[in-house]
């Protein structure tokens, strides 16, 4: 890859080209999403124990892709974990290396933060599952299931 391309912290400013890479996975947003995702963007830009990166083009200043994750005390592992939340190369931008330098960069930062851990989902129809991109960069599928609820207002236990 050229060395056209620098990684910086997200900025205010960026997020309309973010939400584009996140709507590029096929995430539907409508008005209301959109200013919730832009809550949700905010929070996790002032929040010490997350973070999102993106890869910008120093020739048009665009950017194509993201890292976002976040960091957890974790009791069973006495220390802790850092998720990848995010991590989405911009469609036309996809193959060149991009993703791996965004994990690359990371890693000197989990070991700062003292994470013993780092683990990541990845929907097992996405591309970069069939292209084993997760494996190939040093992570271990687990035989682990993922559980997930979706909360509604009138939603509980019982």
């Amino acid at each position: 890859m050229e060395l056209s391309y620098r990684i910086r912290e997200a900025l205010h400013s960026d997020f309309n080209q973010l939400n584009e890479l996140i709507v590029s996975l096929g995430y539907p947003i409508d008005e209301t999403q959109l200013q919730h995702r832009k809550i949700i963007f905010d929070s996790i830009i002032l929040n010490k124990f997350q973070a999102i990166f993106v890869l910008e083009s120093l020739i048009d200043y665009e950017v194509k892709a993201m890292i976002s994750y976040s960091v957890q005390p974790q009791l069973r592992l006495s220390g802790f974990k850092m998720e990848i939340d995010e991590l989405v190369v911009s469609p036309h931008s996809r193959g060149m290396g991009m993703g791996a330098l965004l994990i690359n960069f990371i890693m000197p930062i989990a070991k700062e933060l003292g994470v013993k851990k780092i683990v990541v989902s990845c929907n097992r129809e996405r591309e970069s599952y069939k292209r084993k991109f997760y494996l190939r960069h040093g992570f271990v599928e687990k035989n682990s299931a993922f559980y997930q609820m979706d909360i509604k207002k009138d939603c509980f236990i019982k």
